[in-house]
């Protein structure tokens, strides 16, 4: 089931959205404080489904095993959407699914 984003969520994910759903993946759930602008996003296609997170204005990736987020260079933390872009699109081709 996908849920549309709030418009200030959209804002803020920038390039993510689009880059994602070239790939097909639908955001399936959101979470979103309007008094911080903190935002969790569940993305899914089939079974594979991950979160991007925005915390106090930085930004990470939830939602799979530790060391697979570290290999991939996606387990830490992101000052905005852009460096996210290759290394989850990377990630997600590695895994079969871009």
């Amino acid at each position: 089931m996908t849920v549309e984003l709030p418009p200030s969520v959209v804002q803020a994910l920038g390039p993510l959205v689009g880059a994602l759903g070239a790939q097909q993946f639908v955001p399936t759930q959101v979470e979103h404080s309007t008094t911080f602008g903190d935002f969790s996003v569940v993305f899914a296609r089939g079974p594979i489904s991950f979160s991007v997170v925005r915390d106090r204005g930085q930004f990470h990736i939830a939602g799979a095993e530790r060391a697979a987020l570290e290999a991939a260079g996606l387990w830490r933390t992101f000052y905005g959407p852009r460096p996210i872009v290759a290394p989850l699109l990377a990630w997600l081709q590695a895994r079969g699914t871009a």
